[in-house]
């Protein structure tokens, strides 16, 4: 097993309450708050291109053979 520490409101976005947390408006509000991010990161060159961004994961080594396969398609 694999276990992975996370700030939960940055990874983790849950949706079980009708109302306040984790509910359906605070999971919009942290999704729309990510997208802001995104869109500011676009609109200040801090973003890779699909080149750049399998530059940087082709030299991860990795010795799975599903990544060669996945990489291929």
């Amino acid at each position: 097993n694999l276990a992975f520490e996370v700030d939960r409101n940055y990874e983790f976005a849950p949706i079980k309450n009708l109302h306040g947390v984790d509910s359906v408006d605070s999971a919009m509000n942290l999704l729309f708050s990510k997208l802001d991010e995104a869109i500011d990161d676009m609109e200040n060159g801090r973003v890779l291109t699909e080149e750049e961004l399998w530059a940087e994961i082709d030299g991860i080594p990795l010795s799975t053979p599903s990544y060669a396969l996945a990489r291929s398609k």
